[in-house]
């Protein structure tokens, strides 16, 4: 494990000490990464030929799948969109306010509100903000919205950049369901290019895909995994 940031690990061996402890072999993904492949043999955009999945929780961590193969750049490091510059000032993700992670992850719906209700919103949940926008509430509906602003934004960075067939979204898609799904769509018919906007497809992540990411990872031989029709 090179980097995690949300766990105290740099430079550890996982795989070796795991491998040990267990008498297996054993391969480690990044977490997006290994999502993006399950999502890739299993779920809605299964077969693509380019795949990002966007995990929309703790964290706002991208995997991308070119060709079947998980991508990783040539220090070994997974690719990152959370810690992008989105907006000049907002939640301080490690030392960077504004960042796309501030807005887009499922975390930040608690962090936006305790910048504009500390004492209020600030106190609940993300799952309880969504409800409160759901029921009108003005102040949660619009951290919601800033939420899918971020999210769409990030997918039509994807699509224009890497020219992705696909997007799937994680967690904050399986949490809030369909009208936060046709927010963020929205944003990204706005902002995409118009041919990439036709072209790439956003979806939820499949029941049970993000559960089974696990399983991709351990089936996999190193930084590439086969297409289905390999195995």
């Amino acid at each position: 494990m090179l980097d995690a940031v949300h766990l105290p690990f740099r430079d550890f061996p996982l795989a070796d000490r795991l491998a040990a402890d267990f008498e297996m072999p054993v391969r480690v993904h990044h977490d997006a990464a290994a999502c993006a492949l399950a999502e890739w043999r299993w779920g809605a955009a299964a077969g693509v030929e380019a795949l990002a999945y966007l995990t929309c929780g703790t964290g706002f961590g991208v995997g991308l799948v070119f060709g079947g193969r998980a991508h990783y750049g040539s220090s070994g490091h997974s690719p990152e969109i959370g810690h992008v510059r989105y907006r000049d000032a907002g939640p301080d993700i490690f030392g960077k306010p504004g960042c796309f992670e501030g807005y887009g992850s499922a975390n930040a719906l608690r962090l936006l509100a305790r910048e504009r209700d500390p004492q209020g919103l600030g106190r609940l949940e993300p799952e309880e903000i969504a409800l409160r926008a759901a029921r009108g509430d003005a102040a949660a509906s619009e951290i919601l919205a800033a939420n899918e602003a971020a999210v769409g934004a990030a997918c039509a960075l994807l699509a224009d950049l890497l020219v992705v067939d696909a997007v799937v979204l994680g967690s904050l898609s399986r949490y809030l369901g369909r009208p936060w799904m046709d927010a963020v769509r929205a944003v990204f018919a706005r902002e995409a290019l118009p041919a990439n906007a036709r072209h790439c497809r956003l979806l939820p992540a499949m029941d049970g895909v993000q559960d089974r990411s696990g399983l991709a990872a351990a089936l996999d031989e190193g930084p590439s995994f086969a297409k289905p029709a390999d195995r």
